[in-house]
């Protein structure tokens, strides 16, 4: 699956977590993608740090979620910086006017009771990755 089909399938797939959790802020949202990724044993990092816009400023902290491929997950830069078309959203190729530097790490996956509370749904209720291709 080239780059590109890839970020559009995990979008599709992970879009869902965005609409249920609309009251998540990016901590809360990201360990959720975080989550539903380690049951589908899909390679990711759940990053904390910054992320950098030369033409809207810096919001940090930030939560992020990288894939082994480079692919970003983000869906909260722009409730904060605004609903601007060159800010990015969902899964994407990080584009070169914006950076996110990571300053570590986190690991802290949810639990099946707390993911629930947090999106509304239970886990097993997501269909799996391969499901949506």
């Amino acid at each position: 699956m080239f780059l590109a089909e890839r970020a559009s399938a995990l979008q599709d797939w992970l879009s869902p977590l965005d609409l249920a959790g609309g009251h998540l802020e990016c901590d809360g949202l990201s360990r959720s993608i975080s989550t539903l990724l380690h049951r589908e044993r899909i390679e990711h990092q759940l990053l904390v740090g910054s992320f950098h816009s030369d033409a809207h400023g810096v919001l940090s902290p930030h939560y992020w979620v990288r894939f082994s491929d480079g692919l970003i997950c983000d869906f909260r830069v722009r409730s904060w910086l605004g609903d601007l078309e060159d800010l990015p959203h969902g899964v994407f190729q990080c584009p070169s006017t914006v950076r996110y530097e990571a300053v570590v790490q986190d690991v802290g996956r949810l639990g099946a009771a707390v993911f629930e509370i947090l999106v509304g749904r239970k886990l097993e209720s997501f269909p799996n990755f391969k499901e949506t291709r």
